[in-house]
């Protein structure tokens, strides 16, 4: 059987030779294991990096990681395709272990989590820190697996049509729901972990989260039934926004003291609702420094609601568009 570890990059040349060189001491001993990184229109020596150590590499101009991942698994060999971002690195037995559970458990296909590579980092720590308790809290009966570490059967990609390429964020959670949509079977092994450098910079982390908000409502939009949470995304994920929103309408008048103590009872309902999450990673930590989440976290919600506020926007300039477009065809000779 072959394998194919498929790989979007995008200026990853001090990363890639890491993800590459583990990829290749996969102790997968049924098959073989091909390695496809797709440089999706690096200006550095990404490629270079990959094919040096003998990655198969293929080079297209910037079109975002849905795109890149369909290039990937659409030019690869294996039947089995796991999925791998460029600044991650898998262990040993990844790939054994994801094809030993899809044939043990009859799976179309399934996830796994994360450690970190970068622990040294505060704010790093603290997004995976939070990406720890959503993965404890998901069942083994997926809805959403991880674009970063995940393996589909080649079928489902085949018969889902891969990744939207126009979403250039949660698009791992639109491809799981049309896959379980069509009857396909999806499972997740927290166990199964790869080591992920994450972002360092909190400047780069907030825009990230704000994309994705702003994102997941197009989501939403085709997936109606998913609006209340994944098991990833929680219904209380979907109520901080709002929050957030409301916080930020009353600070203009934070000199009316109504407003003023609206906004301190916003603002301790925001943090407290991290508290769970705080004490979940001090207790599995041991550090009193992930206190920090509460606060972290908070901001980031912030930017969740104002993602989300451009997200309608958006979507109601692509239905305005969309009208326009269809009353010129109706008047057109």
């Amino acid at each position: 059987m072959v394998v194919s570890i498929v790989i979007p990059a995008y200026n990853e040349a001090e990363t890639i030779g890491r993800t590459v060189s583990a990829c290749l001491q996969q102790d997968w001993r049924d098959g073989d294991i091909e390695i496809v990184v797709v440089d999706d229109g690096s200006t550095d020596d990404t490629a270079v990096a990959a094919e040096r150590l003998g990655a198969k590499c293929i080079r297209q101009t910037n079109a975002g990681p849905s795109a890149a991942r369909n290039a990937g698994w659409r030019a690869a060999r294996g039947d089995i395709i796991c999925l791998l971002d460029s600044d991650c690195v898998p262990n040993t037995g990844w790939v054994r272990r994801f094809v030993t559970r899809l044939e043990a458990e009859g799976l179309d296909g399934i996830g796994g989590s994360f450690s970190i590579a970068n622990p040294e980092s505060l704010l790093a720590s603290c997004a995976h820190q939070d990406i720890v308790r959503r993965h404890a809290q998901m069942g083994q009966d997926a809805h959403f697996l991880p674009g970063g570490n995940s393996c589909y059967r080649r079928c489902v990609l085949q018969a889902t049509g891969g990744f939207k390429e126009e979403l250039r964020a949660t698009e791992d959670a639109e491809l799981a729901y049309r896959a379980r949509k069509q009857g396909f079977r999806l499972g997740f092994d927290p166990n199964n972990k790869v080591a992920q450098h994450y972002r360092t910079s909190l400047g780069g982390h907030l825009r990230k989260q704000f994309r994705q908000a702003g994102t997941r409502l197009r989501v939403y939009r085709d997936h109606p039934n998913m609006r209340r949470g994944d098991g990833y995304v929680r219904p209380l994920d979907l109520v901080q926004p709002p929050l957030a929103l409301l916080t930020l309408a009353l600070i203009p008048l934070v000199w009316w003291p109504p407003a003023a103590w609206a906004l301190a009872l916003l603002a301790a309902v925001g943090l407290s609702i991290h508290i769970p999450s705080a004490v979940f990673a001090v207790r599995q930590t041991r550090k009193a420094r992930f206190f920090v989440l509460m606060p972290w976290l908070f901001l980031r919600t912030f930017a969740w609601a104002l993602g989300m506020v451009w997200g309608v926007v958006r979507l109601r300039l692509e239905a305005h568009k969309t009208d326009a477009d269809q009353e010129l065809e109706g008047i057109s000779p």
